[in-house]
């Protein structure tokens, strides 16, 4: 039988908007942002609460990330999370929120806004996951109300031309029997499968836009990006998912699922 997980029951409907946090604003947090307002509005047109998006990113936009990053002149030197925000609560009447800060454990579990009912995370290091999987594991135990309750993780990533997207449960999820499916409760978070092997690659960030699409395919972080919002989409308006992820490969225009 297929193997498949149950969404969430609060999630099935919920009482507020669903809360989303994105941890990192750059190449691919950016356009995940920008999906996330279609996804919202997708939503709203099926009579669901939507999405309450919270943005964390230290970083501001320079130069070098032009080619990477749409943005206007105006907007240089502001920081990313600010910016992005901005654009969709200015063109499209939403109330998200944005962070001056990246995710840390340090402080973590001293701020409720660092909650929310799913986490993606847009970062190109090893330790933040690391630091994630060790917080989400902490929340799946924690006291917290139900719209801010932690119940899935979504974590990006790519190299030069390919790039994965993975979708772990915070804890188990209670899941009803089926005659049908095999229902699974837990799914493993991109560091409890993988963390013995992960690890960051050589080199520090590109000061320049040549340097970085050296090292990243212009369109590799919208195709991870694209991917992973329609993951999140298709999981919310079913209830249901056979996939917990995907990996993605731009030179072959090649998405291929990874099954629950």
């Amino acid at each position: 039988m297929k193997r498949m997980h149950i969404l969430d029951r609060y999630m099935f409907n919920p009482g507020h908007p669903i809360t989303v946090n994105v941890f990192g604003a750059g190449g691919t947090g950016w356009i995940v942002v920008e999906q996330l307002t279609k996804l919202n509005l997708g939503l709203l047109a099926l009579d669901h609460p939507g999405l309450f998006v919270r943005v964390f990113d230290h970083d501001r936009l320079a130069p070098e990330n032009r080619a990477r990053i749409l943005f206007n002149d105006y907007e240089l030197g502001v920081n990313k999370a600010i910016a992005v925000v901005n654009r969709q609560n200015r063109e499209f009447g939403f109330n998200w929120e944005a962070v001056d800060q990246m995710f840390t454990l340090d402080n973590a579990f001293d701020n409720e806004d660092t909650f929310a009912n799913i986490i993606i995370s847009c970062v190109d290091k090893v330790q933040p996951r690391r630091e994630i999987s060790e917080f989400v594991n902490k929340a799946a135990i924690a006291n917290l109300t139900p719209e801010i309750q932690p119940k899935y993780w979504i974590d990006t990533g790519n190299n030069v031309t390919t790039g994965q997207v993975w979708m772990g449960t915070v804890g188990e999820i209670k899941q009803p029997a089926s005659k049908k499916y095999i229902t699974v409760g837990k799914i493993k978070n991109i560091v409890e499968e993988y963390g013995a092997i992960l690890h960051d690659e050589p080199g520090q960030p590109s000061c320049s836009a040549r340097e970085s699409l050296a090292k990243q395919d212009l369109f590799i972080n919208g195709k991870v990006a694209q991917e992973a919002v329609h993951l999140l989409w298709k999981f919310l308006k079913n209830g249901y998912t056979v996939n917990k992820g995907m990996v993605i490969n731009a030179d072959e225009d090649v998405v291929q699922g990874i099954p629950v």
